[in-house]
C-alpha cells in the first residue's frame, strides 16, 4: 500500500525527469491544467517546442522521449491524435 501512495503526477517542465520514470508515475509532457502556461495545446505552442527551424524551448524533453521510446517503458496516450508528429515520429524510428 505504501508504494501506491508514493506514486506522482509530474507536469511540471523541471520535473520531467528520468528519474520520475517509475512504475506508476504519470507523466504528463504537454502540461497540466494546473500548470497552464506550460500547456502544449496549439500548433504554435507544438511548433516553439519541436520545431527544427524555432529556439526549443524545452530541450530536456527530446532527451527524455528519446529515453522513454528507446527503453522498456510503457506508455499511454491520452487525447493524443496523429496529427502530433513528433510522437509521431519517435513511434516510427
Amino acid at each position: 500500500l505504501q508504494s501506491e501512495l508514493s506514486r506522482e503526477i509530474v507536469f511540471e517542465r523541471s520535473d520531467i525527469l528520468e528519474s520520475k520514470l517509475k512504475n506508476g508515475n504519470v507523466i504528463h509532457i504537454h502540461g497540466s491544467i494546473k500548470q497552464e502556461k506550460d500547456m502544449l495545446v496549439t500548433l504554435n505552442h507544438y511548433l516553439e517546442c519541436y520545431g527544427a527551424n524555432s529556439e526549443n524551448t524545452f530541450p530536456e524533453l527530446s532527451v527524455f522521449l528519446d529515453k522513454v521510446f528507446n527503453s522498456k517503458y510503457v506508455v499511454l496516450f491520452m487525447g493524443y491524435g496523429l496529427e502530433e508528429y513528433e510522437i509521431l515520429e519517435y513511434m516510427l524510428s
